[in-house]
Order: structure tokens, then sequence, then C-alpha cells
């Protein structure tokens, strides 16, 4: 984008690409007179990784030499569920099969390097899962076998925001509880897998890891077989994969 930016220019960019921005509404109304304010680009991701502040101070700086959109990995397959172009995991509702049946898997990463990162679109009242990465020689796949426990993932249940990981299966408490907007990540990095809320760690790293492991991103969401949460809706958004560093 041009140093001068004007908000119309800046609303058009965002219809273009964008995705994940608080105020998406009022950012994609097909209107060229509303008004706006930059605040309501807040969350909103750009193809180089990075994206608009949550909080804090907001200017036309903030948006130079940057394009809307997403520098993630497209999926590899679904089960039970519909991924979007703008990084909605949609978990179908019940039909015949409960558990943590509904799944998104991504492509093999490069070796040494995997991220996912998502956030909980009902944190307050959401189903169960496991988000993380799983090795490529475990032959992972998306049909609704669940491999949870070979994966390093992120489980939020009752508040609580668990670190899971395999060999030997371990669930970690770390008391942490989640918003919608709150942006949770798994990452590995040359024998390092971290967990991290809002580019934080949660307060554990596994270290020690061979640093050429080639891993998979994979959700397991739980569709239950009856009530309000059997029904099919956005379960996770602002989903991305990287299969290298994001610069």
């Amino acid at each position: 984008m041009a140093s001068a930016i004007k908000f119309s220019e800046l609303k058009a960019a965002y219809v273009s690409g964008g995705s994940g921005a608080n105020n998406h509404a009022q950012l994609t109304d097909d209107s060229t007179t509303s008004a706006i304010s930059l605040s309501y680009f807040r969350n909103s991701g750009f193809t180089n990784g990075s994206s608009v502040p949550s909080s804090g101070s907001i200017t036309m700086g903030s948006f130079t030499g940057k394009t809307f959109g997403s520098s993630g990995v497209d999926h590899d397959s679904v089960h039970l569920s519909t991924i979007t172009s703008d990084g909605d995991f949609i978990r179908h509702g019940y039909t015949t099969q409960s558990g943590y049946v509904s799944h998104g898997l991504w492509p093999a990463s490069s070796a040494g390097y995997a991220r996912i990162e998502y956030k909980i679109t009902n944190a307050g009242s959401h189903n169960p899962h496991f988000i993380g990465l799983i090795a490529a020689s475990d032959s992972p796949a998306a049909d609704g076998n669940y491999e949870w426990t070979n994966q390093y993932s992120l489980n939020y249940l009752t508040n609580n925001l668990r670190v899971v990981y395999t060999d030997p299966l371990k669930f970690i408490s770390t008391g942490i509880s989640v918003t919608n907007t709150d942006l949770l990540s798994i990452t590995y990095d040359s024998g390092t897998i971290t967990f991290a809320k809002n580019g934080t760690s949660v307060g554990f790293q596994l270290t020690g890891l061979a640093t050429d492991i080639v891993f998979h991103a994979k959700i397991e969401s739980y569709i239950y077989p009856s009530g309000s949460l059997s029904t099919e809706r956005i379960e996770y958004h602002d989903v991305k994969v990287y299969d290298s560093a994001p610069s």
C-alpha cells in the first residue's frame, strides 16, 4: 500500500482479501460512504503473518507496505467440517457420529518448522477440542478416527487451557482462561514446541525434540449427539497454518 492511504482505499483492500477484523460486518457492508474507524480493523491479518493490534494505538502506518489476507497453508482434508478461505472452522452437526470426529488436516510442513494458530469463536460455550501438531511419521488422516493421543495440542475445557503432549501422554493445566479474541498457537521450531496465547508462552515449552521433524497441523473437535452443542456452527476462526516461519 502507498504511504498516503485513504480510508476508502483501506476498506476496499480489506474487502478484497481481508478477514478476522473485529468489525468485519461494517467493513464488508458494500457501502463506499459509511463512516469507519481504524479500530474496525483490529485483529485483521496480513499476508506477512502479522496483524492489526488487538489493543493500543493504530495509525495509518500500521497498514503501510502490507496486504490484507492470510499467509497460511490451505487445508488438505476434512471430516464432518468445513474450513473456509477466511479461516473459519465450521463443525458439522450430529448425524451418526459423535466424539472427536470433526477433523481438519493440513499438508506436511517443511522439516524443522510448523505452526497452527486459531481463536475459539464461542469461548464461553464451546465444544471440546484438541488442536495442534502431529508427526508425519504417524500417517495422520481426517477420517473420524481420533489421533489426539499422538498430537502436541492445546485443549480448552471448563475455562482451563491445557497443554497436551504425547510420549508419554500428559495433560498440563495452565489455569488460563480464553476469550474469542485470544490467539492461541502451537509452534514447532528447531526442536522446541511452544504453546502460546497472544504470542506469549502459557508457561510450558517442550524442548529436546529432533530438529528436523515433519509435522501436520490437525484439528479434532467434539460433536455431541444431542443438545444445543450438537448443531452445526463455527467453532474456530482466524485459523492459520504455516510450514515456515512467517516473515
